[in-house]
């Protein structure tokens, strides 16, 4: 968040939201004053991202004199754990991390607290955020200036490659014998798949390597990501945008088809074995470790309009779809 707005952010509920990152932070209607008591309770899902949150914590409670709990539940129960919190109007949560397609629900049974008030008193304007982060994780009804949660973590799907892999001579050479151009980041799906096939079972620096991580994961949202980021460049549609909820041609057009039977054949091409389960720690280990020559992983920003972005090693870059 920018500096202009979180000096400005009160004691309640504002500190925490200068502090805390997350797809979108809200407040539970349930608890109007909870930090009146000293305490306040946030709730999340159980990964890294969570521990550093608490960190952060710390020092908000050294300037505010307000303690921090936290409920972290596995990505796996995160959705039914919350989810069955906040349909029950239960004390858990004062301020909950919730993910962006909870949005409408949240403020149509009054789960969260509209903002819009506390928004003008403290002087934060949602003009200093991405557009698409508040229309994507604040806004309800979506295009309406309407606030029921702040953007607090923006994600998108990309992929990163093993520039250094890429660079050396006797595999650009390889690469130009085989298929009669220069190795390069890939600029469509064809064209990533053409790479992972190179490098699908290629010894480099005496191990063996694979062609792609791509996500597999079952528990939670992982293969719906995975498979949903490349229908889209296929064309696909959740609906008939002249006709709200009419599904039936769209989700299941014949480019939806073609994309899913793309991921499908990348997945039997290019993986690693034993990645059928696999979601975001997996494919930082497996990109880290030397085992895949690229891996399609989350990048995530807090949403605002001042990112910076840092250099990495010199061994990998990022490239978009």
């Amino acid at each position: 968040m920018p500096k202009s707005a979180t000096g400005r952010l009160s004691k309640w509920m504002g500190s925490a939201l200068a502090l805390f990152a997350g797809v979108a932070l809200s407040a539970v209607g349930s608890q109007p004053a909870a930090a009146e008591g000293k305490q306040l309770t946030l709730c999340w899902a159980a990964w890294d991202p969570a521990n550093a949150l608490v960190e952060l914590g710390k020092d908000f409670t050294k300037q505010s004199g307000i303690e921090m709990k936290y409920e972290f539940v596995p990505w796996t129960s995160y959705a039914d754990r919350f989810l069955n919190e906040l349909n029950s109007h239960g004390k858990l949560c004062d301020l909950i991390i919730g993910d962006s397609q909870w949005i409408g629900g949240a403020a149509e049974n009054q789960w969260y607290v509209k903002l819009n008030d506390f928004f003008a008193k403290e002087h934060i304007s949602m003009d200093d955020f991405v557009p698409a982060t508040v229309v994507g994780y604040s806004e309800w009804p979506k295009n309406t200036p309407n606030y029921w949660a702040l953007p607090a973590m923006a994600d998108a799907v990309g992929w990163t490659y093993r520039k250094d892999w890429f660079a050396r001579p006797e595999i650009q050479s390889a690469f130009k014998a085989k298929y009669g151009h220069d190795l390069a980041p890939p600029k469509g799906y064809e064209e990533l798949k053409q790479i992972a096939e190179f490098f699908q079972g290629r010894e480099i620096d005496g191990k063996k390597v694979y062609g792609a991580y791509i996500f597999t994961e079952r528990g939670s949202e992982g293969i719906t990501m995975g498979v949903t980021n490349v229908l889209y460049n296929y064309g696909f549609n959740y609906e008939n945008p002249k006709k709200p909820y009419q599904m039936q041609g769209f989700v299941n057009s014949a480019d939806a088809v073609k994309g899913l039977e793309f991921y499908k054949s990348l997945y039997k091409c290019c993986t690693a074995p034993g990645m059928t389960n696999a979601y975001m720690q997996e494919g930082l280990d497996a990109f880290k470790s030397g085992q895949v020559a690229m891996q399609m992983n989350w990048a995530i920003s807090n949403g605002s309009r001042s990112l910076r972005c840092s250099k990495s090693g010199g061994k990998s870059a990022a490239t978009r779809r």
